[in-house]
C-alpha cells in the first residue's frame, strides 16, 4: 500500500532543490524505517539533487544492501559532484560487476572529483565492448574534462545497432502516486547511447 509516509516522500521530491530543509528528515527515515525498505526516501533524496549532499554517507551505506543498491546509485547520480565521498564504494561495486551501468553513471555525474575511479573505468573501456565500453569512455572524458568527442564513435556504434545492440539494461526509478510509490524505467543499450549523446550535447 502507498502509505502516508510514501506520499510525503513523493510530495517532497516534487519540490526538487527547494526541498533541502527536508533532507535531515529523509536521512533519518532511511536510517530508521522499520517496515519495508526506504526506497522512496532514497529516491526523494536523489530528486532533490545536489542540495541533498548531506545524505551521501547514508546513501553510500545503502549501497551495501542489494535491495537498495540501484536506488542509492540513482540518488547519488542525482546529487552529482557532491557525491564525491561515495566514489570508493561505487568503485568497489564496479570491481564486483562491471556491468552496473548505474555505477558508471554516478562517476560520470561526479565528474573531476572521481579521479580515483579512472583505473577501473580504463579497465572497463579496454576489456568490455558495446555500451559498457562507450559509457566508460564517456565517464573518463567527464572526469578528465576532456573533449567528449573521444567517446562519440563508441556511442554512435551502439546507437546504429538499434534493438540488436547487446549489453546490460540501464534502469532508474521515478516516484509516483501509484502502487509501490515508484516506477522503474529501463533503457536498452541503443537508448542509453542516445541518452548520453544528449547529455554530452552532441
Amino acid at each position: 500500500n502507498f502509505s502516508l509516509h510514501d506520499q510525503a516522500c513523493f510530495v517532497i521530491s516534487k519540490f526538487g532543490p527547494k526541498a533541502k530543509p527536508a533532507v535531515p528528515t529523509l536521512i533519518e527515515w532511511v536510517r530508521t524505517r522499520k517496515s519495508g525498505t526506504p526506497t522512496n526516501e532514497i529516491s526523494a533524496l536523489g530528486l532533490i539533487g545536489p542540495e541533498a549532499r548531506d545524505a551521501v554517507p547514508v546513501l553510500a551505506g545503502a549501497l551495501k544492501n542489494p535491495l537498495l543498491r540501484q536506488n542509492a546509485l540513482c540518488a547519488l547520480a542525482g546529487i552529482g559532484p557532491g557525491a564525491e565521498k561515495a566514489v570508493p564504494a561505487v568503485i568497489e561495486i564496479l570491481k564486483e560487476s562491471a556491468t552496473n551501468t548505474a555505477a558508471i553513471e554516478v562517476l560520470f555525474r561526479v565528474g573531476p572529483p572521481a579521479k580515483e575511479a579512472l583505473p577501473v573505468l580504463r579497465e572497463i573501456e579496454s576489456r568490455e565492448t558495446g555500451i559498457l565500453r562507450a559509457l566508460a569512455a564517456v565517464a573518463i572524458t567527464r572526469i578528465e574534462e576532456a573533449n567528449p568527442e573521444r567517446a562519440l564513435p563508441l556511442l554512435i556504434e551502439v546507437l546504429k545497432q538499434g534493438p540488436l545492440a547487446s549489453g546490460p539494461i540501464w534502469t532508474f526509478e521515478f516516484l509516483t502516486l501509484g502502487n509501490g510509490g515508484s516506477v522503474a524505467v529501463s533503457l536498452g543499450p541503443s537508448e542509453t547511447a542516445a541518452w548520453f549523446l544528449a547529455e554530452l550535447g552532441i
